[in-house]
């Protein structure tokens, strides 16, 4: 009975091991969500400020399905921890979002002709235009940078600017 009694109890063992997950890693990621808004006087940086944005809504999807729904703090943040891997999201920002109706992920707004002059090449643009992500990283904004969703892989904690044109007004010279 004693052979028995180890037999079971080393299966019970062996099969509560293999019943744990192994758990995958948890990182930090603080999204700072900011409208862009300029502005017909010339106040420093060329016109251009970015305003934190309280409210927005953070959806953030993995595998196709909504993970969650975030709405950033009175500083225009949301930290949440996530595990270790590939996520989709958008935010929503009133009436706008972070991805153009067109379909580009907005990275900022120029402020200076050298932030011009230093980005992926896109059409038409000045100061105060719209600058969008080059996801295919070839330096050329094109049909091949358009999303359904912005991208994030987490690998490490990571902080993470989100712009939407929020109050978007082209300067006029």
């Amino acid at each position: 009975m004693n052979k028995t009694f180890i037999a079971l109890l080393l299966i019970a063992v062996l099969f509560n091991a293999c019943d744990k997950k192994a758990e995958i890693p948890s990182k930090v990621i603080t999204f700072n969500v900011f409208h862009c808004i300029t502005t017909e006087e010339p106040p420093p940086q060329d016109g251009v400020y970015y305003l934190k944005s309280p409210g927005a809504d953070i959806l953030i999807y993995k595998a196709s399905s909504l993970f969650g729904s975030y709405l950033s703090d009175e500083k225009g943040k949301v930290t949440i921890t996530l595990e270790e891997g590939e996520y989709d999201y958008i935010v929503i920002n009133g009436n706008e979002k972070n991805i153009t109706s067109d379909k580009y992920v907005i990275a900022g707004i120029f402020s200076t002709s050298e932030e011009i002059h230093n980005s992926p090449s896109q059409a038409n643009v000045a100061i105060g235009s719209l600058r969008y992500k080059d996801l295919n990283m070839d330096g050329i904004i094109n049909e091949h940078d358009k999303a359904e969703f912005a991208h994030l892989k987490v690998v490490n904690d990571a902080s993470v600017d989100i712009y939407c044109p929020t109050c978007f007004n082209p300067r006029r010279n």
